[in-house]
């Protein structure tokens, strides 16, 4: 028995270590730990939707403890946010070349169709996460600036080249630079998103090396017919 004055050993009264899962990383990889959450995220809504996505496979795939998701992020919706806003980024950052392109209209619109194409060939997730927020009405876009704001420079771009083409007086179709954006995203998307259900009804292979190469050449020549009346540049 301990004599009087001896403080006695006890759990009580004492300092709870924290657990793990409650620890905050360190400022300096709070930055790279969003990062590869984005990253296992945008892979995860890609896959299987807003709705089929699971935080806890996120995090397990990611490395990530679950709780730093919600600390970050708040909340699954503002993370699906998170993953849509970076993606329209990332695509828009693509284009960034444009703005130091030199050359005739035909050129220049001939590389802005090259370069969606090439895009959305490229970044399968991209085209699965906009498919999957136009099937929820485009309700989390609606409260983004950034998204909002991210094809301007395209439409600028667009823009330039029509006004250069009629002022060389190469232009033969009147159009808008929205209008003009619609119709060649219409064509490059339609295609990729829709490979499969494509190639088994009209019994053709859809989306094989050979096929996807021929149809960058068409949409490319298409709008250089529509919009100067003439190919081949």
């Amino acid at each position: 028995m301990a004599s009087e004055g001896t403080v006695r050993s006890s759990g009580a009264g004492q300092p709870s270590r924290s657990k793990a899962s409650d620890r905050k990383p360190p400022r300096g990889n709070a930055e790279s730990t969003q990062g590869v959450l984005l990253k296992a995220a945008r892979s995860e809504f890609a896959t299987h939707g807003l709705e089929g996505a699971r935080v806890d496979r996120l995090a397990a795939s990611s490395g990530v403890n679950k709780q730093l998701v919600y600390h970050y992020f708040g909340s699954k919706d503002s993370l699906y946010l998170a993953v849509l806003e970076d993606a329209y980024q990332r695509f828009a950052e693509h284009f960034t070349v444009l703005r130091s392109h030199a050359g005739s209209a035909p050129e220049r619109l001939k590389k802005f169709v090259e370069l969606l194409f090439d895009c959305l060939n490229e970044d399968k997730e991209f085209l699965a996460l906009v498919t999957d927020q136009n099937v929820h009405g485009g309700r989390h876009i609606r409260q983004s600036k950034v998204i909002r704001n991210t094809l301007s420079p395209l439409l600028v771009a667009l823009e330039s080249i029509i006004s250069q083409a009629r002022n060389d007086h190469a232009l033969q179709l009147e159009v808008s630079a929205v209008d003009l954006y619609l119709t060649i995203a219409g064509m490059c998307a339609f295609y990729f998103t829709n490979i499969n259900t494509l190639s088994v009804a009209l019994a053709r292979p859809i989306g094989t090396k050979r096929d996807v190469t021929r149809r960058r050449e068409h949409i490319v020549q298409f709008a250089l017919v529509a919009m100067f009346g003439h190919g081949n540049h």
